[in-house]
């Protein structure tokens, strides 16, 4: 999600500087850091909740010609088996809100936020690598609205390891057996 970040202020950045001569870079206007940190743990048992951190600042260096109030982006957690390819839903929707929007030298915005995750009770034990998915994207502009930018940004991000183990069925005893006279 880290590059989603990044590569929706660039988006931005971009669309508040159409109407200019001369193309910049994102370079020009910010100084970014982000990142996800995790999993966690890399093993996890059950029902057990495991987390992943998004962590991130940024600081504008120049104003921008137009002051988004703020930007959306939802996302989805999942973990695909290494050995089989099926997938488990971790975290089906989480939000990362940016407000307000830094647009003016000096603004300055940081996030540190945990997102928890949890294998489905369906799950089978395996080790599997845990994936963000972008759901949608959207930076608002005052007058304009919403304006959708999920297609400008990665769909996907590998976040790292993690191994997979079910609970152990609940063993039901046998019946006594009695003995023959």
């Amino acid at each position: 999600m880290h590059l989603a970040l990044f590569f929706f202020v660039a988006l931005v950045v971009n669309l508040t500087t159409a109407y200019r001569v001369q193309a910049q870079s994102i370079d020009q206007f910010f100084q970014l850091s982000f990142s996800i940190i995790g999993p966690s743990q890399t093993e996890v048992t059950g029902s057990q909740i495991f987390t992943v951190k998004v962590t991130g600042s940024a600081i504008t260096k120049q104003n921008l010609p137009i002051a988004p109030s703020e930007a959306r982006i939802t996302g989805q957690i999942v973990a695909q088996n290494n050995s089989t390819g099926a997938e488990a839903i971790l975290n089906p929707s989480y939000l990362v809100t940016i407000t307000p929007f830094p647009s003016k030298v000096g603004d300055t915005y940081s996030i540190d936020q945990l997102v928890n995750l949890q294998f489905p009770s369906d799950s089978p034990s395996g080790d599997y690598t845990v994936i963000g998915r972008l759901v949608e994207a959207k930076v608002f502009v005052p007058i304009l609205g919403g304006m959708d930018v999920s297609s400008f940004l990665p769909r996907t991000q590998n976040i790292g390891p993690v191994s997979y183990s079910a609970s152990a069925p609940v063993a039901t005893p046998a019946p006594p057996v009695t003995p023959a006279p």
